[in-house]
């Protein structure tokens, strides 16, 4: 039971951080005061209420996206996390540095 509330308290301190951070990141309240305006429509209502429902529309769809790249990563490191990708990985990377290090001592 405790494994399961400590698992539980950090979760909400990583979501606290992420949620604390992405408010007070000055891109991303410029891209919304930037962005979000143009799509209000004085003609058709209320515009704070247009404002509230992109805003909320805007975050449901990061909040999709985000859940969608952290499962795939959770999934990737999954994978990676086994011997014989890890040593894959290791050789293409060696590979790589070898060409570069030619590719360089030939210039």
């Amino acid at each position: 039971m405790r494994g399961a509330r400590c698992v539980r308290g950090r979760a909400r301190r990583a979501f606290l951080r992420g949620l604390v951070t992405n408010l007070l990141n000055p891109k991303m309240i410029r891209f919304s005061v930037a962005f979000l305006p143009q799509f209000v429509d004085p003609a058709a209502g209320d515009v704070t209420a247009q404002l509230v429902l992109l805003g909320a529309l805007f975050v449901a769809v990061q909040l999709a996206v985000d859940i969608a790249l952290g499962a795939g990563a959770g999934r990737l490191a999954g994978r990676l996390a086994d011997g014989r990708w890890s040593r894959r990985i290791n050789r293409i990377c060696a590979v790589a540095f070898v060409a570069l290090g030619i590719r360089l001592a030939a210039s």
